[in-house]
């Protein structure tokens, strides 16, 4: 990896950065998707975590979560974040972590949980996925440029 990355989209440059930079504040949704796995966040979805933690995140936004934004340990056991319920869709064990998908809210979320060998939901069992508001990435509806550009790498048209 260099220390500074150009995403390009058609010819065009999207933007430009650090690796960091671009994955937890990707410019565009391009970007978003692009660089990294994300889950697709339901407006319902959004709605929901506003309502339980008093986040001002837009609802009309095309909104997304890293896989490793979210966790299903609660605070207290190393976790962080607002918990919402759900329904696990699968988990595939791969060694040292396991992949989840837990539907939440109309969302499918993705998720990577380390494998400590304690006991870990299963399909088709209800679980709590904890995450921070801060985490979800949106982007207008039209234009696909990040609503919250917060950090300094360059958002180029």
């Amino acid at each position: 990896m260099s220390d500074r990355v150009a995403v390009f989209n058609k010819g065009v440059v999207e933007q430009v950065g650090t690796p960091q930079e671009i994955y937890d504040h990707a410019a565009t949704e391009f970007v978003c998707n692009f660089i990294g796995d994300s889950s697709a966040l339901t407006p319902e979805f959004v709605a929901e975590l506003n309502r339980l933690s008093g986040a001002g995140l837009s609802t009309d936004a095309r909104s997304y979560l890293r896989v490793e934004k979210a966790s299903l340990d609660a605070p207290g056991n190393g976790g962080a974040g607002v918990g919402m319920s759900g329904k696990v869709l699968s988990r595939t064990y791969h060694g040292l972590h396991s992949r989840y998908v837990v539907r939440s809210h109309g969302a499918d979320i993705r998720l990577l949980v380390r494998e400590d060998g304690g006991a870990h939901p299963e399909a088709g069992t209800e679980t709590t996925i904890y995450l921070q508001p801060a985490h979800v990435l949106q982007y207008h509806p039209e234009t696909g440029v990040a609503l919250r550009q917060q950090d300094p790498a360059v958002a180029l048209p």
